[in-house]
């Protein structure tokens, strides 16, 4: 895996509200995000905060950054 890869993870967590897409770098940090339905929001700076804790992830691709 190259340094500038981007996980991109569709949260499966089994909770009432609607599941998103989440694009992740190799420190872990949200990159972007796109809710269903909605356009992909890119954040001029990487999330630091992003955590995947009580919530279930699968991996549905990657790409470089």
């Amino acid at each position: 895996m190259a340094d500038n890869m981007i996980s991109v993870l569709q949260e499966v967590t089994d909770w009432s509200i609607p599941n998103g897409m989440y694009h992740v770098d190799k420190n872990g940090h949200l990159v972007a995000y796109q809710a269903p339905e909605a356009e992909l929001k890119v954040f001029s700076k990487p999330m630091k905060l992003f955590s995947k804790s009580r919530r279930k992830f699968k991996k549905v691709g990657e790409y470089a950054n």
